[in-house]
């Protein structure tokens, strides 16, 4: 970056645990008025679809013109990265951290200044840490997520979007559930590096809507060849 005043903002970061990341704290300068997190859970329950919309506030001297996002995934894990705001895509790279993570860097279309906001949004997907149990029909999984911000974020939204046909079992701490299954959580005024944690437990059926129609269709075929096999036998008695 050429203008010395401009300076990389780190967002919402996320590490194998809360409190294992601590990077410099830049509220003096900048915050977030809202982001909005959509978690869109696959069938494959160690894989999952974010998309992030922010809206980003310069309240010092120094413009924003960089925004960095840490993921908890090694840079082969990670599919579908997109970067975008109001005028269309944004440039955006991916990299490989030191530290076995990845790092998704947004170039802002122009830099925010004091007093400036700035709409943008990303999106990729990634596997995630999850933990599952297998019965004979039914797979039990435990999803948790994070998201830690090292500047002040007036309001954190988190919509986590079940995979279909799945059964919400508990969600930790409470949330709001949608009458489509999604499950809602609202984050109002978190200081920086101020963790927002849940967990969501839901089970789906490990075989899909085919396998029982196909079963339900060799019972009834069954039924019926019984049903002819005992009229044709009273028939020719």
């Amino acid at each position: 970056m050429n203008d010395p005043r401009q300076v990389p903002l780190f967002g919402p970061l996320q590490a194998s645990s809360p409190v294992e990341f601590r990077q410099a704290n830049l509220d003096a300068g900048f915050r977030l008025h809202h982001a909005d997190v959509r978690v869109t859970l696959l069938p494959d329950p160690q894989r999952a679809r974010f998309e992030f919309a922010c809206e980003l506030e310069t309240t010092g001297p120094v413009a924003a013109s960089m925004w960095y996002y840490n993921i908890q995934a090694q840079h082969g894990e990670i599919a579908e990265a997109r970067a975008s705001d109001a005028q269309g895509g944004l440039e955006f790279r991916l990299d490989a951290a030191d530290n076995g993570t990845s790092v998704l860097e947004v170039r802002l279309r122009n830099p925010v200044p004091r007093g400036g906001r700035y709409a943008f949004g990303y999106s990729y997907e990634t596997a995630v840490r999850a933990i599952s149990s297998s019965r004979a029909l039914e797979r039990t999984v435990a999803f948790t997520d994070w998201q830690i911000f090292n500047v002040a974020c007036e309001m954190l939204s988190v919509a986590i979007v079940l995979p279909e046909g799945a059964r919400l079992i508990r969600a930790i701490p409470a949330a709001d559930e949608d009458a489509d299954g999604t499950i809602r959580y609202r984050y109002p005024r978190l200081r920086a590096l101020e963790a927002a944690q849940h967990l969501v437990g839901y089970s789906t059926r490990r075989l899909g809507t085919g396998f029982y129609l196909w079963v339900a269709s060799a019972v009834g075929s069954a039924l019926v060849g019984v049903l002819l096999s005992g009229v044709l036998s009273a028939f020719w008695k």
